[in-house]
């Protein structure tokens, strides 16, 4: 899998690196693994280090929509997310998670980590 997820739940942070070719599946099982492990409120990282989707725009809606019920139907507040790009084509699948899957919480996107750090640093916690 392209995901490698790691949740540090002393320092209540989840910081995701993906690489390589990125499916719906891919996607869904990072979010099932912040789920199970109760980091839905922590700060999240996600690295995207040039990564080809095969995700379909019809899926894009789907993940939007999965974010949604779990902000509607799950108790607690979603915790911001820094994520950081190393191409354009990184940043046109960033863009669209932010525009689809905001939720309700800050999201941003950047193109090196210590700036991503910085600024999770600086939010409040959810």
């Amino acid at each position: 899998m392209p995901v490698k997820c790691t949740i540090d739940h002393s320092a209540q942070l989840v910081h995701a690196v993906c690489g390589g070719v990125l499916t719906l599946d891919d996607v869904v099982a990072l979010f099932d693994q912040v789920i199970v492990s109760e980091a839905k409120s922590y700060r999240k990282i996600v690295e995207l280090r040039r990564t080809e989707s095969t995700i379909t725009d019809d899926q894009r809606h789907l993940i939007g929509a999965r974010i949604q019920a779990y902000k509607n139907y799950m108790d607690g507040p979603m915790g911001p997310i820094a994520i950081v790009v190393t191409t354009e084509g990184d940043k046109i699948g960033a863009l669209f998670f932010r525009a689809l899957g905001a939720a309700n919480r800050a999201v941003e996107i950047f193109h090196d980590l210590e700036s991503a750090r910085l600024w999770l640093h600086r939010m409040p916690e959810a």
